[in-house]
Order: C-alpha cells, then structure tokens, then sequence
C-alpha cells in the first residue's frame, strides 16, 4: 500500500476533521438514546403527552 506524505496544514486539517465527526458520532447516539427513552416511555404509556401509549392527535388537525 502506499503511504501518503500530508503537509502539517492538512494534517491539521484531517485532525480537525476527525474530531468533528467524532463529535457528531457522539450526538448521534445520544439523540439516537434519548429518542429510544422516550419510545420506550411512550409504548409504556408513561409519558404525560400520551393516553394509554399512543399520541393523541393535535387538536389542531
């Protein structure tokens, strides 16, 4: 395989990069977690926005 020579500007760069996706993996899962919570509160029917585990539908609609 060959290697790449990077300049310490895309070095820089490419760090950077790694760690705002990192960051972004990190938010994901806990969005992704946060989510499954209120699902799980929802089907349980614990959740004060819902009667008997389903939404109740806007007024509005």
């Amino acid at each position: 395989m060959e290697m790449i020579v990077l300049s310490s500007e895309e070095e820089q760069e490419l760090n950077r990069l790694e760690t705002t996706i990192e960051k972004n993996l990190v938010s994901f899962y806990e969005i992704g977690t946060a989510l499954l919570q209120r699902i799980q509160a929802n089907t349980q029917g614990n959740n004060p926005l819902t009667q008997g585990g389903h939404m109740e539908r806007p007024s509005c609609l």
